[in-house]
């Protein structure tokens, strides 16, 4: 129970299967126990099948296919690998055993082309599948030459012992080493599995020519706390380790990203030795990490909108790493290298959904902006982007119609200065300017009020709004105290009128 973690029934069952008890139940509904016989029978079929293609391999070119491949003799026996050689060789068998064909195609081993029932796997080298306990419950078939027509591998149709996305290839053989080390190697394909233990890597396993599921995740979670991807490195493998991370950080695992000088580590592992790989996986990043270090090149930061791009596309990750110590690191290497506060980067991190999964560290909350203060937050952050921009606005506005002081400030900034972006930011010698225009420069670019143009007109209209309201607000205090004003109140009246027709007109 305790080496396979398994409950009290499910390790007798184990153990009974090994010796070859029989097990019985009492107090069984029939429906149970007529379950139970269907499942164990498509696994005794499915063991059948196994043997048979087993008995094809050593005489087939699936041996030398392989040979070449690195692929010892003693590695082949220990993931029984086999070969179909005809296409009706494992219908002929299994009926020789009596099976009937409608059995034989439940195995998911047969297909029905032209009226007649053929092996799926003709022609291929077999993989057998085995759930954790050993047992075999289904089969993958690979061509022996990539010009081979139809797809390069293949799956048994899924049945009530097999499901791609509740079993990963080599986990019978792989359990007691990742359980002793802790970690799990999630790598892409049967050969590369295959590969990695001969090697001596035997925690190595792999998704069955599918996604990497939640129900994957769950099955590692009871062996280790650390899951290492060694997936190629094209755009295929990297949507792939972003699907391994969101599982896995779902049922709290840690996972850590291996990188290496080729696009298919198993032939890494080959050509360089154990010791490159060894060295790849013990210098395998976290996720964080790896991910940054592709949005850097993906979103080149001497612009600074790209900058605010990486920041949000980084939050989600680090809202999942559960360490507050941890997060924090990451979010003060971000910062440094981004070249803006982390203070920036906790404010958005505090925006995030909550999840239980994750504790995040939650910046303080900020006063709620006036409508008039993000429009200029929004002017100061387009003129800070498009010489363009800058022009209109000075077309438009003067420096003294930005309300805020520190507004003034960067705008007076902006009017003295032709660069833009990075470059406008790198230039400011004031550090408290820099820091100011720094984080408006970020914090806008993810969030704009209007349009421009919008922008301008609320802060030419601004000021006229709110002398109109002292107006209003002056004539009814002298109407109350029952003041002789006339001529005041005529001032007012003329000043209040022209006003409302400006702003009618405008």
């Amino acid at each position: 129970m305790k080496v396979d973690h398994l409950g009290f029934s499910e390790a007798v069952e184990h153990i009974a299967l090994k010796v070859g008890i029989p097990v019985e139940w009492e107090e069984r509904s029939p429906d149970d126990s007529a379950r139970d016989g269907l499942l164990n029978r498509l696994r005794e079929h499915l063991a059948m099948a196994r043997d048979f293609y087993r008995s094809q391999f050593d005489s087939s070119g699936a041996r030398s296919y392989v040979v070449n491949r690195g692929v010892a003799e003693d590695v082949a026996r220990r993931f029984s690998l086999g070969y179909s050689s005809s296409s009706e060789g494992i219908v002929r068998f299994l009926r020789s055993k009596g099976l009937s064909d409608e059995t034989i195609m439940d195995l998911g081993v047969a297909v029905v082309v032209n009226g007649r029932l053929i092996d799926r796997f003709s022609e291929r080298l077999v993989f057998p599948i085995m759930d954790e306990r050993g047992r075999t419950i289904g089969f993958g078939g690979r061509v022996l030459s990539d010009s081979s027509h139809g797809p390069k591998y293949i799956n048994s149709d899924e049945t009530p012992v097999f499901n791609k996305r509740r079993v990963l290839y080599g986990i019978d053989l792989a359990k007691t080493a990742i359980r002793k080390m802790g970690c799990a190697v999630v790598m892409e394909g049967y050969m590369d599995v295959v590969t990695a233990h001969q090697f001596g890597f035997c925690q190595s396993v792999a998704a069955l020519g599918t996604a990497f599921s939640l129900d994957h995740a769950r099955i590692l979670s009871r062996l280790c706390s650390t899951v290492v991807t060694a997936l190629d490195q094209d755009s295929a493998g990297q949507s792939a380790t972003d699907r391994v991370f969101d599982h896995c950080s779902a049922v709290g695992i840690t996972l850590k990203v291996a990188t290496f000088s080729g696009k298919d580590p198993a032939d890494c592992l080959i050509q360089y030795g154990t010791e490159y790989f060894e060295e790849r996986l013990a210098s395998a990043v976290s996720y964080a990490e790896y991910k940054f270090k592709h949005l850097v090149a993906d979103y080149p930061i001497d612009r600074i909108e790209n900058v605010s791009k990486i920041v949000d596309s980084m939050v989600p990750i680090l809202s999942k790493e559960s360490d507050t110590v941890v997060q924090r690191h990451y979010v003060r290497r971000m910062a440094t290298f981004l070249k803006i506060e982390p203070e920036l980067i906790l404010a958005r991190l505090s925006g995030t959904a909550y999840s239980p999964l994750a504790k995040r560290y939650y910046a303080p909350s900020l006063p709620r902006k006036s409508k008039l203060h993000l429009a200029e937050e929004q002017i100061i952050y387009l003129m800070a982007t498009s010489l363009v921009d800058r022009i209109r606005v000075f077309e438009s506005l003067k420096i003294a119609d930005f309300r805020s002081p520190e507004h003034q400030a960067i705008a007076q900034l902006l009017c003295e200065s032709p660069l833009v972006n990075r470059d406008l930011l790198d230039a400011i010698s004031d550090e408290s300017h820099r820091k100011l225009l720094g984080r408006l420069l970020v914090e806008r670019a993810a969030d704009s009020p209007g349009s421009l143009d919008e922008c301008i007109s609320l802060l030419r209209r601004v000021p006229t709004e709110e002398r109109i309201t002292l107006i209003k607000a002056r004539l009814k205090e002298i109407d109350r105290d029952g003041l002789d004003m006339d001529d005041e109140v005529d001032a007012l009246l003329r000043e209040l009128q022209s006003l409302i027709r400006g702003s009618d007109g405008s």
